[in-house]
């Protein structure tokens, strides 16, 4: 199996190159290196070589089909490797990148030893593609951006959405009536009614008693 090898004098990592459908991502930062053949330089490493781990082959280990990873790839892992220079381009990618490694001259060989930080992923990489007609969005082009444009874009994508209002439902309209004030108007007629009867009574009474 075949890996990218990167970084500096101090720091190595590695990344497994992808060449076929139904991968697997393996990645360890901060690899330990011991060669006994052979040896990388400063502007190799911040290039990238090829790592070659010669006891595993790819038509063995793969397809490894999700959630499945390897199990050789675990922190503090150990394993032959022979290195080679890169010949591709960085933007080359794809099948047939390791074919040109079987003709090529090591410039290297020892052992690996895989770092503590491990990462393994069988799942997100061999996720279905999107539908067809559908278009992933396209990146914006900062390179023409002012400062204020390209922080006022970070701070958004910082900066959590706030949820849309909710409706506000409607409430009946109840009007509170006390009880005084419905009275009120009963008791004033009720009043009337008393007073007229009363004088009525007088008058009546008055006439009964006027002498013929």
């Amino acid at each position: 199996m075949y890996f990218y090898l990167y970084g500096t004098p101090t720091q190595q990592h590695i990344e497994h190159i992808l060449v076929a459908s139904k991968n697997v991502q393996l990645s360890s930062e901060q690899v330990s290196l011991d060669l006994t053949n052979g040896s990388i330089s400063e502007e190799e490493l911040a290039r990238g070589v090829i790592v070659r781990m010669d006891r595993l082959r790819e038509s063995v280990v793969l397809p490894v089909l999700p959630p499945h990873t390897p199990a050789f790839f675990k922190a503090g892992a150990e394993h032959k490797i022979t290195v080679f220079r890169d010949p591709h381009a960085p933007e080359r990618y794809g099948p047939g990148l390791t074919e040109a490694y079987a003709s090529a001259s090591p410039i290297a060989r020892g052992t690996i030893r895989l770092g503590s930080m491990v990462y393994t992923d069988s799942v997100e990489l061999n996720a279905n593609p999107l539908p067809k007609g559908v278009e992933r969005p396209k990146k914006k082009d900062v390179s023409r951006m002012s400062l204020a444009e390209r922080l006022d874009a970070a701070r958004a994508n910082f900066t959590p959405q706030r949820p849309a209002p909710k409706p506000l439902a409607k409430k009946p309209r109840v009007v509170n009536i006390e009880h005084h004030t419905l009275m009120a108007p009963i008791v004033k007629t009720g009043f009337n009614v008393f007073l007229f009867s009363m004088m009525a009574l007088i008058a009546l009474v008055s006439v009964m008693y006027l002498p013929f």
